[in-house]
């Protein structure tokens, strides 16, 4: 779980608009507990949102801005966290805000 954490504030950083605000939270929710990275970001797609958790996928955003990367974290993450009985998605809060979520059982 630690690189999970440590993954997504990586991205949460690197992939944010520098000037805009980023946010982490946990929350209890019936029998999970709920992680949400938010940041400011370039307007990304529904279809794109539905890919950022396929292997070696970037977004446009990504590469139009030459961030480096390889495409695999944030299908780790996901593998992780479903190998441990959680999910995980993509949200888009608003128009330039992106939120990744990721749900936890409490209790195996």
């Amino acid at each position: 779980m630690q690189r999970v954490m440590e993954n997504l504030l990586q991205n949460t950083l690197k992939y944010g608009i520098t000037t805009g605000p980023f946010s982490m939270e946990y929350k209890q929710q019936s029998k999970y507990g709920v992680f949400s990275f938010q940041n400011s970001t370039n307007p990304i797609d529904s279809h794109e949102r539905s890919q950022l958790f396929e292997p070696f996928f970037r977004a446009k955003n990504a590469t139009e801005h030459a961030q480096k990367g390889k495409g695999l974290g944030l299908n780790l993450i996901r593998y992780i966290v479903v190998s441990h009985g959680g999910k995980v998605e993509a949200n888009l809060i608003a128009e330039d805000r992106l939120e990744i979520r990721i749900y936890l059982p409490l209790a195996l």
